[in-house]
């Protein structure tokens, strides 16, 4: 697969570089700001992650691409200060909201 790295924004160029072009559920995790890998699972499962995440043939675990993690991390730094920015939010700080 080629791409044209000029193209690439740095986030998602760093991304590829250290994670390659997948990402997995602990990489994702960690970069979404998840508390751990349990708390991601819950939102995937509520809908609540912003990025498209899949499974590969064979494998249980969820994945996601670095172009996609790459992009959602990129529009929290494009998002003006003033505006509220979409963040995971720790499950910690959740349990008590109504979904």
């Amino acid at each position: 697969m080629t791409t044209d790295g000029d193209a690439l924004s740095p986030m998602t160029r760093y991304l590829l570089d250290e994670y390659g072009a997948t990402l997995s559920s602990a990489a994702v995790a960690k970069l979404l700001g998840f508390n751990n890998l349990n708390s991601l699972a819950q939102a995937r499962r509520r809908g609540h992650v912003p990025i498209r995440m899949f499974q590969l043939r064979g494998r249980r675990e969820w994945f996601a691409t670095a172009a996609d993690v790459g992009a959602w991390l990129d529009q929290l730094g494009t998002a003006s200060s003033e505006e509220s920015l979409p963040v995971a939010i720790p499950s910690s700080q959740r349990s008590g909201v109504p979904h």
